[in-house]
């Protein structure tokens, strides 16, 4: 089985969004584990969270930090290669985190209409990391080459201004600007 990246999900996170995680997409591979966390049984009595505003749908729960980090924690069944990160105790249970690859690869599936400027210039960030990333995601099927057409069909309708408005809003790293300016267009030319 290919490994898309060398980094670990902690030095990837570390070198490329340090000071910058503004949200958190959780995972879970069965609805019935959502039971066991929804906040109406436990919000109001959160230091660490937000009891105003927060989701409580059957497939979705979506939170806030106290310090402004939004916290969606969404059903996927089709998740693998989880490892569990004991780097910090955050809940009673072991947390298991995604690989780049899955976390790439969810981007593609579930946001590929979106054309969000943080999703795009991600996906670029990989792609430019290793260069066979759609061809491995592909033979891993984490992601179908009809995915990778409508990321595309997309990209091509992407309102270039509006994104590069919102590159002074995701900040990317200095050594990453020239390539987040020209992501739309590196992906285009990258999805066959």
């Amino acid at each position: 089985m290919p490994t898309l990246l060398k980094h670990t999900n902690s030095d990837f996170i570390e070198e490329h969004y340090k000071e910058q995680i503004v949200a958190l997409d959780l995972f879970v591979s069965d609805i019935q584990y959502l039971d066991y966390i929804r906040p109406k049984m436990w919000i109001e009595e959160s230091n660490s969270f937000q009891n105003i505003e927060y989701i409580d749908q059957h497939n979705h729960i979506g939170l806030i930090t106290k310090n402004g980090i939004k916290v969606d924690i969404l059903v996927d069944s089709n998740s693998s290669n989880f490892s569990i990160d004991t780097s910090k105790k955050l809940v009673d249970f072991d947390l298991y985190i995604d690989d780049i690859a899955d976390i790439i690869a969810k981007k593609i599936t579930f946001r590929k209409k979106d054309n969000k400027t943080r999703d795009i210039i991600d996906i670029a960030i990989c792609l430019e990391s290793n260069p066979n990333l759609f061809n491995e995601l592909i033979e891993l099927e984490k992601v179908t080459k009809d995915d990778l057409k409508i990321l595309k069909e997309s990209l091509l309708q992407l309102n270039k201004n509006r994104y590069i408005s919102q590159l002074n809003i995701v900040k990317p790293f200095e050594k990453y600007i020239e390539l987040s300016k020209q992501a739309p267009e590196y992906l285009i030319s990258k999805i066959c």
